[in-house]
């Protein structure tokens, strides 16, 4: 059990990223955000085959960032961390020995999750978040750089909770030549293909009735440009339309990479080559699910496990912080 005022952390190894949350403990089950901190950390080739093997430079980067988190959170005296991986830990053919190494250098046990527990901790964080709180029915995903999470909620129940391997830049790798020249249309309509069946497979359902709910960078981004253009502040406005996000795609799609900077200032560099390929898979999913419009909400992956780390602290009986 956690005493009030108590602070934890989550830090999770993504796929592109790799970001830390820390949450004060106010009362008993009941997190507030303090700090949040993402670094670049890809660990996934965009134009790499399906099969994922960790090179030296990627191990050594994965080192260093999680080095520069663990120094961020002590800095705010955390009482316990959790350090968390996903889809490229999942699937990659030398994650073990990785681990193992990685573990021993910073002292501290990763948890990689499986698809479905990433999707439930996903879920769990969406409850906290006051706008989601009201929504009866909800169709949720967080699309990543590894995978796709995809959640449904009918009033209190999650009804479905699964993860598919269509992440950005998995989807960059298996279809595109090139993600930081201009988008060949041909590739386009084949990954277009590809998603609607994989879509179907899955077992998504339609549910026009329910609130679409949109979590990861991606939708971070296409928040913060849409905005911009439209002349709204960030924090003004978190409904994106899909149509807003189709053209959006269409113009980034155009572009090489060095223009995508150029005329779009708010993405980042480790973003900028991947950005159209995640704005194609939000709008295909959007139109598969006929969802007009989706609610941005930061409520992710790292809030759910450190709200069960404070609630059920027994399912994180691990080494370290």
């Amino acid at each position: 059990m956690f005493d009030i005022g108590q602070k934890v952390a989550v830090i999770d190894i993504g796929s592109n990223t790799t970001k830390a949350l820390i949450v004060r403990v106010e009362r008993e089950k009941i997190i507030q955000e303090v700090a949040s901190k993402s670094l670049p950390c890809r660990l996934i080739d965009s134009g790499a085959s399906e099969i994922i093997n960790f090179s030296k430079a990627q191990q050594d980067l994965v080192l260093s960032t999680l080095k520069e988190l663990f120094a961020f959170c002590a800095r705010y005296q955390v009482f316990k961390t959790v350090l968390v991986a996903t889809e490229a830990f999942r699937k990659s053919t030398n994650s073990a020995k990785v681990r193992s190494e990685i573990e021993c250098q910073i002292g501290q046990e990763i948890l990689i999750l499986s698809g479905k527990e990433e999707a439930k901790y996903i879920f769990h964080g969406l409850t906290l978040d006051p706008l989601v709180a009201s929504v009866s029915s909800m169709q949720a995903f967080d699309l990543g750089g590894g995978s796709l999470e995809v959640m449904h909620r009918n009033l209190d129940e999650l009804s479905f909770a699964e993860s598919l391997p269509l992440g950005a830049l998995k989807i960059s790798g298996k279809f595109f030549t090139s993600i930081d020249l201009p988008l060949e249309k041909a590739q386009v309509s084949s990954a277009r293909n590809m998603l609607n069946e994989a879509f179907k497979y899955a077992g998504l359902s339609t549910q026009k009735e329910a609130s679409l709910i949109g979590l990861g960078g991606a939708v971070f981004f296409l928040r913060k440009i849409l905005n911009r253009e439209a002349g709204i502040a960030f924090d003004e406005r978190c409904r994106l339309d899909f149509h807003k996000i189709q053209e959006l795609f269409e113009r980034s799609a155009s572009l090489t990479t060095e223009d995508r900077l150029k005329s779009f200032p708010d993405l980042p560099g480790n973003r900028a080559d991947i950005f159209p390929v995640a704005s194609l898979i939000i709008a295909e999913l959007m139109k598969f699910l006929k969802q007009d419009t989706l609610i941005h909400s930061f409520f992710n992956l790292r809030f759910g496990v450190a709200a069960c780390l404070v609630s059920k602290p027994e399912l994180f009986n691990v080494s370290g912080q």
